[in-house]
C-alpha cells in the first residue's frame, strides 16, 4: 500500500511538471554571415526570466520530457559539418556536444568561471558563436535549449535574425560621447541594440 501511494504521489507530480510550462523563458536569435570563405554564425541570447540565472546554453538541442535530442548532423568522420572554432563570452567555454551511438550533435555553452558570469534576469549575451567551413541551415532553424540555474528547462524553435554582431568595446565609448554632446566622428562607432 505504501508503495501505491508513493507512486501514485511521483506520477502526479511528474503530471504536473510536464502539465504547466517552464516558469522561465528564453529566446535565441542568430546572425550568419561569410567571411573570408568562411561561415559565421552569431546567436544572441535573451534571458527574460526575471528570477533565474542562465547557465548553460544548446543550440541544435530539443528537449522533450526528461529526454534530449540533438538535432546537427554530422557524417562519420567528415569534420567539414563540425566548428572549426567556438566563439564565447567571457566565463564561458563552448564545446561539441555528442550522445552516444549517434552521428547528432549540438553546440554546448557553459559557464566556466564562476555565477558572476551567467547571464542575469532580464539581460541578453550576444557573444556566443561558431565558425564553420560550410553553409548550414539548421545551425539557425534547430531548437535551443537553456538550463537555468534552478535546473529548470526551456526549449524552443531557434528565434530571428538579430542583425550584426554588437560590439561590447564601443558601445560604452559611444555611450559616453553621446552623454558628453560629443558626435563620434568615425561611421565604424556605431551603437546598435
Amino acid at each position: 500500500m505504501k508503495y501505491l501511494l508513493t507512486m501514485f504521489v511521483y506520477l502526479f507530480a511528474v503530471g504536473c511538471s510536464n502539465a504547466f510550462p517552464s516558469k522561465h523563458d528564453a529566446e535565441v536569435l542568430y546572425w550568419h554571415e561569410v567571411k573570408d570563405g568562411q561561415h559565421y554564425y552569431y546567436y544572441d541570447v535573451v534571458n527574460n526570466s526575471s528570477t533565474s540565472n542562465i547557465v548553460h546554453v544548446s543550440v541544435g538541442y530539443k528537449y522533450d520530457d526528461n529526454y534530449g535530442e540533438p538535432q546537427l548532423f554530422a557524417p562519420a568522420k567528415d569534420r567539414t559539418h563540425i566548428p572549426l572554432e567556438f566563439i564565447s563570452p567571457e566565463g564561458w567555454n563552448g564545446k561539441i556536444e555528442y550522445v552516444e551511438e549517434s552521428l547528432n550533435y549540438s553546440l554546448g555553452w557553459r559557464t566556466s568561471a564562476g555565477a558572476k558570469f551567467n547571464i542575469p534576469p532580464n539581460s541578453s549575451s550576444y557573444q556566443f558563436g561558431v565558425v564553420l567551413d560550410n553553409e548550414r541551415n539548421d545551425h539557425i532553424t534547430s531548437y535551443f535549449t537553456i538550463i537555468f540555474s534552478d535546473s529548470t528547462v526551456t526549449t524552443k524553435q531557434m528565434g530571428t535574425e538579430s542583425g550584426p554582431p554588437k560590439s561590447t568595446t564601443l558601445a560604452p565609448i559611444y555611450d559616453l560621447l553621446l552623454s558628453k554632446g560629443l558626435k563620434p566622428m568615425s561611421t565604424e562607432i556605431e551603437r546598435v541594440q
